[in-house]
């Protein structure tokens, strides 16, 4: 079997389409920085919101959640939708660090979705 290219995998990270042990098992047998722009993958606005909305109707946990963001801060392989990077950075600081920010609630979630939303353009 042919392992499967870094942004695709990547991908499927941004958007939570796999399972996260899954994912990360693939995404360590690639070197950490991208060999050219074609492995580069968009996070974008409407990626978070749909994960956020996941959160809020039960269907992941907020563990999930976390880890999430953990996997993508700092990583070389993702860039943000110009449009909403602000917000999106913001996110996934404070989703990443769970050690200087209480848990995310379903109130919290909700209002990361609008500022979300708010960036749309």
């Amino acid at each position: 079997m042919t392992q499967p290219r870094r942004a695709d995998t990547v991908t499927l990270l941004v958007n939570l389409a796999a399972p996260l042990r899954e994912l990360v098992r693939i995404l360590d047998t690639y070197p950490p920085d991208p060999a050219s722009s074609d492995e580069m993958v968009t996070l974008r606005g409407s990626a978070a919101e749909s994960l956020l909305a996941r959160f809020i109707r039960g269907e992941i946990g907020v563990g999930t959640v976390m880890e999430w963001a953990k996997l993508l801060e700092g990583r070389t392989d993702v860039t943000y939708e110009p449009s909403a990077a602000p917000v999106l950075s913001r996110l996934i600081f404070r989703l990443a660090n769970e050690d200087i920010h209480p848990p995310l609630t379903e109130e919290e979630a909700q209002t990361w979705i609008e500022k979300l939303r708010s960036q749309r353009t």
